[in-house]
């Protein structure tokens, strides 16, 4: 019984796992039996100032960047195998006044090929697909 269920966990870490140059192993995490990273790319649309962001979750934080006008900021993020519990929020400067918004809700976000582009917007933020926008307001303080 012991030797079937190694079997098995061999066979299920093997369909993970891909080889890359010089023959090391590294896990591939498309979608497969672990989650893949998600890269999280925001863009400032706001036209009147330079933007401030910074971006935290419980357990990392990635401290502020300024990002100006058509200029980007992106981190990636790694979902939780278990349950969909990872969480990313940022808060926004915009001159005298900020915004708090969840970037990234595993919960939430399922984004073509793992990458999820957001557009900054003055009054919230909107993921921008090929297709089409999907708008989201700030989060309430």
């Amino acid at each position: 019984m012991v030797s079937i269920l190694y079997l098995l966990l061999t066979m299920v870490l093997g369909m993970q796992v891909k080889g890359i140059d010089g023959g090391v192993v590294a896990f591939e995490a498309k979608d497969g039996l672990f989650p893949s990273k998600v890269l999280i790319e925001m863009m400032n649309f706001i036209e009147k100032e330079h933007l401030i962001v910074h971006c935290k979750d419980k357990h990392h934080d990635l401290g502020a960047h300024t990002i100006n006008t058509g200029e980007t900021y992106s981190f990636v993020v790694t979902p939780n195998v278990f349950a969909k519990v990872t969480l990313y929020f940022c808060k926004f400067y915009l001159g005298s006044s900020s915004h708090y918004f969840d970037i990234y809700r595993q919960d939430r976000d399922n984004c073509p090929g793992h990458d999820c582009y957001w557009g900054i917007f003055e009054d919230g933020l909107c993921r921008l697909n090929l297709k089409s926008r999907q708008c989201y307001g700030w989060n309430e303080n």
